[in-house]
């Protein structure tokens, strides 16, 4: 998919054990129970407790990059070059598509990481975060990036009265699913335009490779290492078919190369018919009637007034680096450059 597509939101007086369990009970109610769901998550406990209860069959992943600064955040004061050869050791944990790969990397990771290294692996469970040992499909997504952008795009609107912030998300999500379903009219591919090119460029990889034929569906490749597939069941030796749902390298090449563009061997959800589907549904405008001294007024949520002045940031998560506000000497505003670097009064 191009972007994130959200389903449903919810306000709610602050972010609890209870309302989580309480918006992913309505959630399933809107999205049924005829799937398998992969959460991917910051690790709040109120989500992995309400997956929990609420979706006990679902598979629930750790965000990678949570994971990271939370380990970056253990090495705090180290040296650099310490520092970063353990979060690399740890990448290859994360990224390894066979347990023999990441028991390599793991060992790596305990000798270079020590004691804080292993204290932190002891509190997190393998199939959590790392692709060797997660059971499910994730589709690629090691991270919950989409969520931190969503964030972002209705920061300010998040600062207006609950009707009128309702409104403006309304608004946005309008705009985004006309514009994006306009975008797929243009694609001529079978396959979503990024998907499209992403296994074209590793069909163009693996064109010198060697394939050999064992049966109607299973094929062997000749490569570094030798891979097998079987394209029905939708497998790879080496994992990567399995774990991000795209074929990979091996096979794109049985696929488009030996078995002429045998397209239904392509998980369905990338193909273009199914993106336009996705956002075939519009959202409709909605114009604000008459005041109607029957209807019923919608109060401000039951909440406790807090000391200080009410917050408007983002709360980072521990290990998060966010970048420091200066003034510019030059421009005279606040952000994130300084004098020498400042574009004002440039052409």
């Amino acid at each position: 998919m191009s972007g994130i597509y959200p389903i449903a939101f919810a306000i709610v007086s602050e972010e609890t054990n209870d309302n989580w369990e309480w918006f992913l009970t309505h959630f399933k109610a809107a999205i049924g129970t005829d799937r398998h769901m992969c959460f991917v998550s910051d690790r709040n406990r109120g989500i992995i407790q309400g997956v929990k209860n609420v979706f006990p069959d679902s598979v629930h992943a750790y965000c990678y990059k949570h994971l990271t600064l939370n380990l970056r955040d253990k090495f705090k004061g180290a040296n650099k070059n310490h520092r970063d050869a353990v979060l690399h050791y740890f990448q290859q944990c994360a990224y390894a598509n066979t347990k023999p790969q990441f028991n390599r990397a793991v060992e790596k990771l305990r000798a270079v990481g020590g004691p804080k290294a292993c204290k932190f692996l002891s509190d997190l469970p393998y199939e959590k975060w790392s692709n060797a040992f997660f059971v499910g499909q994730r589709y690629g997504q090691m991270t919950s990036n989409g969520c931190e952008s969503w964030n972002s795009q209705i920061k300010m609107r998040r600062l207006l009265p609950i009707t009128t912030m309702i409104d403006a998300i309304r608004i946005l999500l309008m705009e985004q699913i006309a514009g994006r379903l306009d975008e797929a009219a243009a694609w001529e591919s079978v396959l979503c335009d990024h998907v499209d090119t992403q296994i074209r460029d590793a069909v163009d990889k693996g064109r010198s490779w060697l394939v050999r034929k064992s049966s109607e569906f299973v094929w062997e490749i000749f490569s570094t290492p030798n891979a097998v597939v079987d394209v029905r069941a939708g497998t790879c030796s080496c994992m990567s078919w399995q774990i991000n749902g795209i074929p990979c390298e091996h096979a794109a090449v049985v696929i488009f190369l030996k078995m002429g563009e045998a397209y239904q061997y392509i998980d369905h959800c990338y193909h273009t018919s199914t993106f336009r589907q996705c956002y075939s549904n519009s959202v409709l405008p909605f114009v604000q009637p008459t005041l109607d001294p029957g209807f019923a007024i919608i109060g401000p949520p039951e909440q406790h007034k807090r000391r200080g002045r009410p917050k408007r940031k983002r709360i980072p998560s521990r290990g998060e680096i966010m970048p420091r506000k200066i003034r510019c000497g030059r421009c005279k505003a606040i952000g994130s450059h300084n004098k020498k670097s400042c574009n004002w009064g440039a052409d």
